[in-house]
């Protein structure tokens, strides 16, 4: 039952229809259909075939691919797939880039998260088109994909002391990737690409970090091979190890 159940999410929140993954799977879409409505049976090699297409690999999800799931308000499906493939699932909004602050609204009209956890896992989750009513009532409230509506997640990264909102500052990415994304189009490369340049640690940073806490420009020159060796690539890595290192200086 919980194999089926995890298929049927998979394929419900998929944007390939049923109709085209049965085909790729090589299974009547008809017997596909009737195995999980009317339990009408489904010969294990068919089922394999179907998990295949889905990235299911011996009870558990690929890490080779990102996963695009697009949902309802109801989020028990998206929950469903978290809890049973997903280790300490992180999540965080994305938004289109914009010249001036985004604003609540933009996580509101067209909703949008990228979710990872610690086993290599890539899932870019979408919310079908929200209604106006949809909007007004919401407003003012946290996004639809935060930890508040999907427990066991947590957010990718954390929330800034001062930020006038409850959650993170979303990742942005162009507008047109944005709609490419949304159709599904995305690679692990262009999902990796946006995770690593979203945290990543600029000269600025680095040198304001340093400033503040009162190190000088030659630490810092002779620290980089260290942090780069240690493949340090956020501001919160960079305070980490800055901190330490001036810990360790001090003992």
């Amino acid at each position: 039952m919980r194999r089926k159940e995890a298929l049927k999410a998979l394929i419900d929140l998929s944007p390939v229809s049923m109709t085209q993954i049965a085909k790729h799977a090589g299974v009547n879409q008809a017997n596909l259909s009737a195995w999980f409505t009317q339990n009408r049976y489904l010969s294990d090699e068919a089922i394999t075939r179907v998990e295949e297409q889905l990235g299911v690999e011996a009870d558990a999800l690929s890490t080779d691919r990102v996963y695009v799931w697009r949902t309802g308000r109801d989020f028990s499906q998206l929950q469903l797939l978290l809890n049973q493939f997903f280790v300490k699932p992180k999540i965080i909004p994305v938004v289109k880039e914009r010249a001036k602050r985004y604003e609540l609204s933009d996580l509101l009209t067209q909703p949008m998260a990228i979710i990872v956890d610690e086993e290599g896992h890539r899932a870019l989750v979408t919310l079908k088109t929200s209604t106006t009513k949809e909007i007004f009532k919401n407003a003012g409230s946290l996004p639809w994909f935060s930890p508040d509506y999907l427990p066991e997640t947590s957010w990718l990264r954390p929330v800034e002391e001062d930020s006038i909102h409850p959650f993170p500052k979303p990742f942005q990415i162009k507008a047109t990737e944005f709609l490419r994304w949304k159709k599904g189009a995305v690679s692990v490369a262009d999902f990796n690409e946006l995770l690593k340049s979203a945290d990543a640690v600029s000269w600025q940073v680095l040198i304001d970090e340093a400033t503040e806490l009162v190190v000088g420009a030659a630490d810092i020159l002779g620290w980089l091979p260290l942090i780069r060796d240690a493949e340090i690539m956020s501001k919160s890595d960079i305070l980490e190890w800055i901190e330490r290192h001036i810990k360790q200086d001090a003992d």
